[in-house]
């Protein structure tokens, strides 16, 4: 199945051990199959070699008696092992692929999976409650994990083994995307349809801030003119009649918090990073505005807003903000190197693609005015539509008893505002 949307391959009677995946064949019974019929991109950080034995059928009855899983086996493997910092995009990338097999089984036709193998991601990781709720939402009940210190640590076999070979993808159709951020929705509490009579709420995610000791921050991304885009977002709200928040989740915050955060933003502002993989909470008709460092581009979290029905506004022409101290110094050397250079071949590159998040940003205000300016309007226009055709008699569930309600009049009004006026 390797030419289907997934990439998949399914093993029999695979086994790990030697810190690589094996696959059994007899010596002697004419010469070893070539690599094209047995490899797959699928697996990152150990590959799948052959191991000759004497009798393979022998062979794999004397490792039955040591370490032998029955049933079916997903191995959510990436080649970034990460660390104690990894985020939850690359965690989202390994599990993902599952769900994608899972939700068409009439094209891949695999039996239910009872257990899941994670090459890459230490059982600290998977205790988390992101990690864990992903799970919950994606795989059978019941599932068993084995994470990576555990599949280093106890060679075994596995009766059948799938993978899939298709590398930085979240979702390959619309519909998938849909039905995950419903069944989220369920598990955290977040009502299904938005109000659409409530005012927008613009957010700008502030990177690395929340409770002491969590984990998965990363670095701060630093936005050195972040005064100028948190005045130019008030500025849009005012016109807008919108809500201006500044916030941030980290892995301090549940899985719950975090959808209900990212489901509660029209409009969202922020620099790159792991946390973006929460823009599939986001609601169809969303706008997410990416702030890129110098040449860095990662297409993976535009490709996921747009599979999960939200306008994706690029904000890739930033600069880097630093020119004095040591870190100056090595800013200039990158440019004299990289300048040249697209965002894009730098992605292609690993030097380039390393050293160009490790500086300061310092984001086009031109650029993001459009971005901003543009999603603000799609997100109005929409909410006003929504709003007027909703019955006159109808209330919102999130207004306070007693609170004065806000009519689709109002809000069409405060929306005409932000439509015909640019932000100054």
């Amino acid at each position: 199945l390797a030419d289907t949307p997934w990439r998949v391959s399914l093993y029999n009677s695979l086994c790990f051990a030697d810190r690589r995946w094996q696959l059994l064949y007899t010596a002697g019974a004419g010469r070893p199959p070539p690599q094209s019929t047995y490899s797959s991109a699928g697996f990152e950080r150990f590959s799948v070699r052959l191991l000759r034995v004497r009798n393979r059928t022998e062979a794999l009855a004397a490792k039955r008696r040591q370490c032998w899983v029955d049933g079916v086996v997903f191995v959510a493997d990436l080649k970034h092992a990460g660390g104690g910092a990894m985020g939850i995009a690359h965690f989202a990338k390994r599990i993902l692929r599952l769900w994608g097999i899972v939700r068409q089984h009439e094209v891949y036709r695999i039996p239910d999976v009872q257990h899941i193998v994670f090459p890459s991601t230490s059982a600290l990781q998977l205790a988390h409650d992101w990690p864990q709720s992903m799970i919950k939402l994606i795989a059978p009940s019941g599932v068993l994990t084995t994470p990576a210190e555990n599949l280093l640590r106890s060679p075994c076999c596995y009766e059948h083994v799938v993978v899939s070979g298709r590398a930085n993808t979240y979702f390959v159709r619309e519909e998938d995307a849909n039905e995950l951020r419903l069944r989220a929705y369920r598990m955290a509490g977040v009502a299904e349809q938005r109000d659409t009579c409530a005012p927008p709420s613009l957010c700008y995610f502030r990177r690395s801030e929340g409770a002491a000791g969590g984990k998965w921050e990363g670095g701060p991304r630093v936005i050195v003119n972040v005064l100028d885009v948190l005045g130019i977002m008030e500025a849009a709200a005012q016109g807008a009649g919108a809500r201006m928040r500044v916030v941030n989740a980290n892995s301090s915050h549940s899985f719950a918090e975090q959808v209900q955060l990212f489901a509660s933003c029209n409009v969202l502002v922020s620099v790159h990073g792991s946390h973006n993989a929460n823009v599939m909470w986001m609601r169809p008709r969303s706008a997410f505005i990416e702030l890129n460092p110098f040449l860095f581009y990662y297409a993976a979290y535009r490709e996921l807003a747009t599979v999960s029905g939200i306008d994706y506004l690029p904000s890739r022409r930033n600069q880097i903000g630093v020119t004095t101290g040591t870190l100056g110094v090595k800013a200039a050397r990158f440019k004299k190197e990289f300048a040249r250079w697209t965002d894009v071949a730098c992605q292609e590159h690993t030097r380039c693609r390393s050293l160009a998040r490790s500086f300061p940003t310092r984001v086009n205000m031109s650029d993001f005015k459009t971005a901003l300016e543009r999603g603000v309007q799609q997100v109005v226009a929409s909410a006003v539509h929504a709003c007027a055709l909703r019955p006159a008699s109808s209330s919102s569930a999130e207004q306070t008893r007693g609170a004065p309600q806000s009519r689709p009049g109002e809000l069409r009004a405060a929306s005409v505002k932000a439509r015909v006026s640019p932000i100054r």
